[in-house]
């Protein structure tokens, strides 16, 4: 489950120096800004921060067989990929989630050590999934563990943050400082008794990405995944007076 938090601090100048006062700060913790009548600006350092659980997850499935001869082995793979690529298809994965390699592979006869001097084959074939639920992903492994033998083995669930994802993230980090940066300006320039202007510069300071928690990685996969997108503003409005009534 995503998640959004804001922080801000802001700065409060005018343009006349001769008559400014400046007040700067945790805008929670400070005094109030003061300002003085004409040409007045008000800077306000903004931080989005979204955490969000990878959107993508996936599994690796590998089926071996060794026989002597390569039809042999060649069948018997194919027996065992056919059922695990249909019990994919009923947990509605589409062919684009899915992708088959197979290879085949002549072995000594030390490597098979069997009692006898003939060459045997080796085929193996890999199957990966990836999906947008967990559960699902993790559905099929627990069924395959359950339903096959030794000759198929998974691998442990897998999961990432897609890059179109980290990109919708990043602007969601973005947008949620801007709006605190109005948000903070406002609550300032009405506790002042003055009146929010225009926007009048708007720059993004900085972005990060990070995990920060790696703890739960044996219970849970997603918590392990789990990433910090980070976005701080600096924006100044113009500030002024408010019209008083003749």
């Amino acid at each position: 489950m995503d998640s959004t938090k804001c922080a801000s601090r802001c700065t409060c100048t005018s343009k006349n120096n001769d008559l400014a006062k400046t007040t700067s700060g945790d805008i929670n913790n400070s005094p109030t800004p003061s300002f003085v009548v004409s040409q007045r600006t008000l800077t306000v350092h903004a931080e989005g921060e979204v955490t969000s659980e990878p959107d993508r997850y996936t599994l690796t499935i590998n089926i071996t067989s060794i026989k002597l001869k390569l039809e042999d082995a060649q069948l018997s793979v194919k027996r065992r990929s056919d059922y695990i690529l249909q019990a994919i298809r009923n947990h509605n994965f589409n062919n684009k989630c899915i992708k088959v390699l197979e290879e085949a592979v002549r072995l000594p006869a030390s490597v098979n050590n069997r009692d006898t001097e003939q060459e045997s084959h080796q085929v193996k074939c890999i199957i990966n999934i990836e999906g947008d639920e967990m559960e699902k992903v993790l559905a099929i492994k627990n069924l395959l563990v359950e339903k096959m033998d030794a000759n198929v083995v998974c691998s442990a669930v897998g999961c990432y943050h897609s890059p179109g994802h980290k990109a919708k993230k990043c602007e969601e980090a973005f947008k949620c400082a801007v709006s605190l940066a109005k948000a903070k300006a406002n609550s300032v320039t009405q506790s002042l008794g003055v009146q929010l202007g225009s926007i009048l510069n708007l720059i993004e300071e900085g972005r990060a990405v990070e995990n920060k928690d790696t703890q739960n990685y044996c219970i849970d996969i997603k918590n392990y995944c789990i990433l910090t997108y980070t976005t701080t503003v600096s924006a100044i409005f113009e500030v002024l007076p408010i019209k008083r009534r003749k």
